[in-house]
């Protein structure tokens, strides 16, 4: 035997007196936090129990905690140790088999553990009990792998002080309860910013170096028998596999961090385009979103080309209406999205089309400034192969994919900053005689107040200052958001979504998120009623079966799009007129007498007569009450006295309603006021209750918006007739 190890075989059967390095335990709890970091951010994109999306994320998040923050912080901190004077003969080794099962073992505790404590619904937050078994567990693991770590020193019998045995065991439960509670706390409320999950894993590295530093405090060492020829480096070997494991975390946090960035700048980017995103519902209200709270969304054009002044975007647009419709017949849309696939891929494009998405980068103005052929048509393509990416997304069928919501946001930019391509000075300049020919002969629709300045002045000014380079003055820098709004009923339809990676979430707490990432140009509130009204008009609004009186009150409109006039809607439906409903079912024609005596009455009037044809030896007493009551009613809910100008219309329209037998096939009594409200008119009427929508756009919801309408037949006609012929 080497004197040397003669020598230090002296020590065997004692007790070996140990020391610390402080540098090496900062390095432990630095790996153990990156490994706690890394499991929570797994955690964190977990959405449901099921799918192979979750499966992985629950099994990285496991090997994360178990194999880097437990593991490799255990054997780090065991070479922080150094036995009596740094004898490598001396230092602690290892048995290979224990080392492995103690490696794997904490692991599959922690699946168990994280699959108990995410097992919840969408983001909702897990009961306590839930909590706690999930605390439970994780701290047995991590005592568990301490334990079973010791076991496989080869050289040593550890000897364990009970009290410390016990201590390190409330630390390591204790500690991972709080972390994870508060994780999930957070996570439920979607107050999940960096530094409170940083707050969490620095909690829950605590939890694993606080166990590892308790318990070898109360352990101590009896040499066993001398590693004869051990060298400093074979200690080295376990430095370099911790190194190797936390570089791997290192490098899933910078992924999903780049990856969260990027979506988010994207997003961004969007800001200033044309985007169309999905709302999809639960029964709760809660809305669908990705880990990270962002919509599914998708792009349908970069630019919308203006081919006159007035040709804005809006929900007054022909290419709106014609969209609001496609997306209540998908079924006369959905054969053609192959055939409009190829058409668009045949259209010049600014770069290579095999193998990138064919809607990005196609030419729409050539060269010498002129709008591609067929360009509303081309636009139509667009937002149907839109909807059929989102579909895809999803994994929903096209028909499946949800109905357009009647209002559009405006997004991005800053809306005091206006420019003015060529194309559209160009598109103005060659249309306007005929635009302004059109107008002329529309009778009836030029109010008092409104721009009469020809268009033809308006596009040869913008191409002078074109030409003298000076910056152009009309189109607004922002981009235009849609919403394909639907409802799920069945929890198999949220069970199938949230394993696709997304997660239902409480609209007030991803409201932040939603309004910052697309840069929606409203306020918080607004943004927050606009989005449960989504989820209201996913249902569909429809007038209960009987008579109502409804007010029919129009204005100019105030901006200087192609379309005339607004008309007054509910502010939850814009499908229907303020009106109020009467205690009949129906109009008898002593009833319809009564009221063309009254044609042409002005509300006072009208309440006046209604009054005193309320005697009961009147025939018709009993109407003209319920009469007086809705009217009472209605200019009440109006709340301005310029609806006291209205007249009464002495015809009686029908319109959609609900039937006795609950089918959305029916038709109802609509007694009318009608008003024409001067321009520039200031309305007290409460902005939370009614609003006013573009006339042609609400006889376009008329003709589409409930169920089996006969129009949904024409509009696949047209569809076809307008479409087909550039498909083939």
């Amino acid at each position: 035997m080497d004197p040397r190890d003669a020598q230090l075989a002296d020590n065997i059967g004692h007790i070996i007196p140990f020391t610390f390095s402080p540098g090496i335990i900062a390095i432990s709890f630095a790996v153990s936090l990156v490994g706690a970091a890394c499991t929570l951010e797994l955690i964190n994109r977990r959405t449901s129990r099921k799918g192979l999306y979750n499966h992985v994320l629950l099994l990285g998040a496991a090997i994360s905690m178990g194999g880097i923050a437990i593991w490799c912080m255990h054997f780090i901190g065991n070479r922080a140790s150094t036995l009596l004077n740094g004898e490598p003969e001396l230092q602690v080794s290892y048995s290979v088999s224990f080392t492995v099962v103690s490696f794997f073992v904490p692991i599959l505790v922690l699946v168990v553990a994280f699959f108990v404590i995410s097992s919840t619904t969408g983001s909702r937050k897990p009961p306590w009990w839930r909590v706690a078994l999930a605390g439970l567990l994780s701290g047995g693991a991590i005592c568990g792998m301490h334990y079973l770590g010791n076991a496989s020193i080869e050289n040593y019998r550890c000897i364990y002080a009970a009290a410390y045995v016990a201590g390190s065991a409330i630390i390591a439960v204790a500690a991972s309860t709080v972390a994870l509670a508060l994780f999930f706390v957070f996570r439920a409320s979607w107050a999940h910013s960096w530094w409170k999950r940083a707050g969490c894993a620095i909690v829950l590295a605590g939890a694993v170096s606080g166990m590892h530093w308790c318990a070898v405090m109360g352990t101590s060492f009896r040499l066993l028998h001398v590693n004869a020829g051990a060298t400093r480096s074979s200690r080295e070997t376990t430095v370099i596999v911790v190194s190797c494991l936390s570089f791997a975390a290192c490098v899933v946090m910078a992924g999903t961090a780049f990856y969260s960035a990027r979506m988010r700048k994207g997003y961004a980017t969007n800001a200033r385009r044309i985007i169309l995103a999905s709302a999809v519902f639960d029964k709760q209200g809660r809305i669908l979103v990705t880990p990270d709270g962002l919509l599914p969304s998708e792009e349908i054009t970069s630019t919308f080309l203006q081919k006159t002044q007035n040709d804005i975007f809006s929900t007054a647009h022909p290419l709106f209406h014609w969209a609001f419709q496609a997306s209540r017949n998908w079924s006369s849309i959905a054969n053609l999205i192959d055939k409009m696939t190829g058409h668009l891929a045949a259209l010049p494009h600014s770069g290579p089309v095999h193998g990138r998405n064919v809607r990005t980068g196609i030419e729409l103005v050539d060269k010498e400034g002129t709008v591609i052929d067929n360009y509303d048509v081309i636009f139509r393509e667009l937002f149907c192969l839109a909807a059929s990416g989102l579909a895809s997304r999803l994994h929903e069928n096209l028909a499946d994919t949800g109905v357009l919501w009647d209002d559009i946001f405006a997004t991005g930019g800053d809306s005091s900053k206006r420019t003015w391509n060529v194309a559209a000075a160009a598109a103005a300049a060659a249309a306007a005689a005929a635009a302004q020919a059109r107008r002329s002969q529309s009778e009836g629709m030029q109010l008092e107040g409104t721009d009469t300045e020809p268009i033809t002045q308006f596009a040869g000014h913008e191409l002078d200052r074109v030409e003298k380079g000076l910056p152009a003055a009309a189109d607004q820098r922002h981009g235009s958001l849609m919403f394909l709004v639907r409802k799920v009923e069945s929890a198999r339809e949220v069970d199938k979504l949230e394993a696709l990676g997304y997660c239902f979430a409480e609209i007030r707490q991803v409201l932040p998120i939603i309004g910052s990432s697309m840069q929606i140009r409203t306020s918080a509130t607004r943004l927050e009623d606009k989005l449960v009204s989504m989820a209201a008009y996913s249902e569909g609004a429809i007038l209960e079966s009987g008579v109502h009186l409804g007010m029919f009150a129009i204005k100019s409109r105030a901006d200087n799009s192609d379309a005339y006039y607004d008309v007054l809607v509910r502010e939850e439906a814009h499908n229907l007129l303020p009106s109020v409903k009467l205690s009949m079912t129906r109009l008898e024609p002593a009833h319809l007498e009564f009221l063309r005596r009254l044609e042409g009455s002005t509300m006072p009037n009208f309440l006046n007569h209604l009054r005193q044809s309320s005697n009961p030896n009147y025939p018709t007493a009993a109407f003209a009450t319920s009469l007086y009551r809705a009217a009472t009613k209605l200019r009440e809910a109006l709340r301005d006295h310029i609806f006291d100008r209205a007249t009464l219309v002495p015809k009686i329209m029908q319109a959609p309603c609900s039937s006795l037998s609950g089918q959305q096939q029916g038709t109802c009594a609509l007694i009318a006021l009608s008003l024409v409200i001067p321009n520039q008119t200031p309305l007290g009427t409460p902005e939370s209750e009614f609003a006013f929508i573009p006339l042609q756009f609400f006889r376009t919801q008329q003709l589409c918006v409930y169920a089996n309408s006969p129009h949904s037949a024409a509009f696949a006609r047209s569809v076809h007739r307008e479409i087909s012929p550039l498909l083939h």
